[in-house]
């Protein structure tokens, strides 16, 4: 489906139950190691890729209601510049609000999230853009403090 300098990014023909939904990353040294034959489909190529999943994810709850999600840029970024990340959380707020996400700058390596529910644990996910789409979710999980 589409390359870049880490690696081939595939489709399978066995539906959207195998890999990243139908799909799997191969970094090159897999490809060279362990492929023996491949199949380009003429006119299938993509020039870009989506981006890899960012890294080095982690949560810290800051203070009572407030917990920051910060990570490091993905390994790849799937041959096209990142365009910012997405980050997200579960669960339901104080004022009421469910599952919530927003997009941040692609220079942001934290967000903290707020008014949340003390003594609770929320799962929270950080997603790199490009021009392509969203990269697979890098989930952490926190929970918020009374104190």
């Amino acid at each position: 489906m589409g390359y870049d300098s880490g690696g081939v990014l595939i489709q399978n023909s066995w539906g959207t139950g195998w890999g990243r939904q139908g799909f799997a990353y191969l970094n090159w040294d897999f490809v060279e190691q362990y492929s023996l034959d491949a199949t380009v489909i003429p006119g299938s190529l993509l020039r870009t890729c989506l981006p890899s999943v960012s890294t080095g994810a982690s949560a810290v709850a800051l203070g009572p209601g407030s917990a920051k999600v910060s990570w490091s840029p993905p390994a790849t970024n799937g041959g096209s510049t990142l365009t910012g990340y997405t980050v997200g959380r579960d669960g339901t707020a104080t004022n009421g609000t469910g599952p919530w996400s927003t997009k941040v700058a692609a220079a942001a390596r934290s967000f903290t999230f707020a008014k949340l529910r003390l003594n609770t644990t929320y799962h929270l996910t950080v997603r790199a853009r490009n021009a392509v789409g969203l990269g697979p979710a890098a989930a952490v999980s926190g929970t918020t403090s009374a104190s």
